[in-house]
């Protein structure tokens, strides 16, 4: 009897002990949150985290350079947020740049440039020549101070842009020129294909 009473206790003690660790383990094999900026090119064409960015600077959360090659890119289905009350510096979600395509798998992630500023707040900025297929993804842009645009194409040689699925949602101040705005495309810029809603 005692020897069982004893297995018993030993059995309890691990089961606790067991329980106890458990969240622990958990918690270390969890995915962490990027707190600098990323970017994305031809060796790297997954983020593999949410991209978190804070401050008082100028801020671009991530880059996407497609400088070598076509580019593949997919968000996995995580969320990039650049905030900064920078007054006179840009704030920028996501930037694409480089002269080659790009394909940008963004279902289920959110971009999100905010913070109030003079200088606008941009959930996308795509200033690459090449032409940039997006699919998904939910753009917001805030800055109850001054402008806020959705998605900037800036290129000065102009490139196509398509959305499939896309969101996009601009919160600006209303009395500021180019208060809130959805797509912003630069002269020679085309939106070739926009299946998705936009809220300005």
């Amino acid at each position: 009897m005692k020897n069982s009473k004893a297995f018993y206790r030993s059995a309890l003690a691990t089961a606790i002990v067991m329980a106890l660790s458990a969240p622990a383990f958990a918690a270390d094999n969890a995915v962490s949150t990027a707190t600098t900026p990323v970017t994305l090119d031809k060796d790297k064409t997954t983020l593999e985290q949410d991209v978190v960015i804070s401050g008082t600077t100028q801020i671009t959360a991530a880059t996407i350079n497609a400088k070598d090659k076509d580019l593949n890119v997919t968000l996995g289905i995580h969320d990039i947020t650049a905030t900064s009350t920078v007054d006179q510096g840009f704030v920028e979600g996501v930037k694409v740049s480089g002269d080659k395509n790009v394909v940008i798998n963004a279902t289920g992630s959110t971009i999100t440039a905010q913070g109030e500023g003079t200088y606008v707040r941009t959930a996308m900025v795509i200033d690459s020549t090449g032409d940039v297929v997006v699919n998904g993804g939910n753009f917001v842009a805030k800055n109850e101070k001054s402008s806020a645009t959705g998605i900037s194409l800036e290129a000065t040689t102009g490139n196509n842009l398509t959305l499939n699925g896309t969101t996009i949602n601009a919160q600006g101040n209303k009395s500021s020129s180019n208060g809130s705005t959805a797509i912003f495309a630069q002269k020679g810029n085309l939106l070739q294909g926009f299946d998705g809603d936009a809220t300005d």
